[in-house]
């Protein structure tokens, strides 16, 4: 690492709250005596600057709400909002919203209804959507198929799967209602998330007694799940049944018979499948191509994932490819010791616009430099920097986007919005600080998130040893990279490697100081 990117990092560091500058200052406890004291008014407890934020998000979202048009026609302002509560747990914020919906006329609107109770199933809150479900007739709003299948849709939101079996059971008897192809497709898709698919399968014989016909939607749920789980037979057999009841696979079906097939290493069988799909005018999307170019990865064939790369490109729906794409091409590219089509692809990226992750890039470096090709490297080393300078610029965004913030906020958002560069205000909890900030450094996707650096807002002596790990890890010795995973996010260094790590870290960024009994 360069000293000017050093001395980058110190003015960052010298800007991290300390473990003191934030929460309350503590006192020694007075004796008890027996003078009489005089009752005092309770001091009020002073409103922290985020609670401020957040009743000034409400106050000015139930202000908008009372203009018809904005609840008509701007749904979209619903779901962020509500989104962006449940990202920071405010969960009563979003209670506060939603129930004040219920002033207006348009609850007597069933749609309206299910757009709140669905609403409250992204949010996670199944009980507020169930109270508002029961709530409807003393509203005088109807309830039909529609606000029922949105209740099961919320406890699948809510990932209450039994719930959804249970009110599937219960309810129709008692409203009455007949549950058609939609809310079994929610039954079904609740199965297969509990890893039941034969369940599932099982539940289409009660939709044909009840003259409920499987459209292709429900053949693709549990084709999904089959398919996840490597069971590829009972998929193919599925495949078979949705044939014989004149079901038209779509684009889906075909995405999700080829994953199976090339995970059951039926290459060539997946080949055959797109030419299928060619002569029956089925539109082939990325994740076809995807699927094709995996099964020639995993069977260690370049030659033939480049002509299927090359086919993509010349689809006449003129497709891109995706993040997932150059992931899997690029460091295959580099097994196989053609470097020169690495960076190709690289290349290929960048003029699409699409992001390649850091490290897989410098493996694309080492490689040219070795074979003394020199004008290559430097082209994708001038990349490698800017992808820094987009993590740096995430540090100084979320410096802005603390608890205090500061000037400047105005100049840096739109920085972020140019290299897509997600903000996030949210910077409460410090738990999801920390499960979340793998992804900025460490980024599956190759993409810098700013809503996965929120521990900046920290004070905490663990919430520091966590980034500095992370920060490790990414930039300055990423052999360290598999020591920690997304899906582990708090910090899991082994302790022979923990020492070594820190004192890196420690004379890097000029003595940082952490403390022994955080490791």
């Amino acid at each position: 690492m360069s000293s000017t990117n050093i001395n980058r990092l110190r003015s960052l560091f010298s800007r991290i709250p300390s473990p003191t500058s934030f929460g309350h200052k503590l006192t020694t406890p007075r004796t008890p005596t027996n003078t009489k004291l005089t009752p005092k008014a309770e001091t009020p407890v002073p409103i922290s600057s985020q609670d401020k934020k957040i009743n000034s998000l409400v106050n000015k979202f139930k202000k908008s709400t009372d203009n018809p048009i904005f609840r008509r026609y701007h749904h979209e302002h619903y779901e962020a909002t509500v989104r962006r509560l449940a990202d920071g747990r405010h969960f009563s914020a979003i209670k506060d919203i939603l129930e004040h919906q219920k002033k207006y006329p348009d609850i007597r609107d069933e749609m309206f209804a299910v757009r709140l109770i669905s609403l409250y199933g992204r949010a996670k809150m199944l009980d507020e959507a169930q109270k508002l479900f029961d709530e409807m007739p003393s509203l005088n709003c109807e309830r039909t198929l529609r606000s029922f299948n949105a209740l099961l849709e919320a406890c699948v939101h809510s990932k209450n799967f039994d719930k959804v079996r249970e009110l599937f059971k219960e309810l129709p008897e008692k409203l009455p209602l007949k549950p058609d192809v939609v809310s079994y497709n929610i039954v079904v898709r609740a199965l297969c998330h509990m890893g039941s698919p034969d369940s599932a399968v099982a539940l289409m014989d009660e939709m044909e007694r009840n003259h409920v016909k499987p459209n292709a939607v429900t053949f693709n749920t549990l084709l999904d799940a089959f398919n996840k789980m490597n069971r590829v037979e009972e998929a193919e057999r599925l495949w078979g049944l949705m044939e014989k009841k004149n079901v038209t696979p779509n684009a889906g079906s075909y995405n999700s018979r080829l994953h199976g097939l090339v995970v059951d290493g039926r290459i060539l069988d997946a080949v055959l499948l797109i030419e299928e799909m060619s002569k029956k005018g089925v539109k082939m999307n990325i994740f076809c191509y995807n699927a094709v170019m995996k099964g020639f990865v995993d069977a260690g064939n370049v030659n033939e994932a480049k002509v299927w790369y090359k086919k993509m490109a010349a689809n006449e729906h003129r497709l891109r490819p995706n993040w997932a794409t150059y992931g899997m091409l690029i460091p295959f590219a580099c097994d196989k010791d053609d470097f020169d089509y690495a960076f190709e692809l690289c290349a290929d990226a960048i003029r699409k616009k699409r992001t390649v992750d850091i490290f897989v890039v410098q493996r694309v470096i080492d490689g040219l430099v070795a074979r003394s090709k020199n004008d290559e490297a430097e082209i994708l080393m001038e990349i490698a920097n800017f992808k820094q300078s987009l993590i740096h610029l995430g540090l100084a965004l979320n410096l802005y986007l603390g608890p205090k913030p500061k000037q400047g906020v105005d100049e840096l958002r739109p920085m972020g919005k140019t290299y897509r560069v997600e903000t996030c205000e949210n910077m409460d909890d410090q738990q999801e600080r920390e499960k979340v900030l793998w992804s900025l450094f460490i980024p599956e996707r190759a993409q810098i998130s700013i809503a996965n650096a929120k521990f900046l807002s920290s004070s905490s002596t663990r919430g520091s040893l966590v980034f500095l790990a992370a920060f490790t890890h990414a930039l300055i010795i990423p052999r360290y990279r598999s020591l920690a995973t997304p899906s582990s996010p708090h910090l899991s260094i082994p302790a022979e490697n923990a020492a070594s790590v820190l004192i890196l870290i420690t004379s890097l960024l000029g003595g940082f100081q952490v403390a022994e009994k955080a490791i």
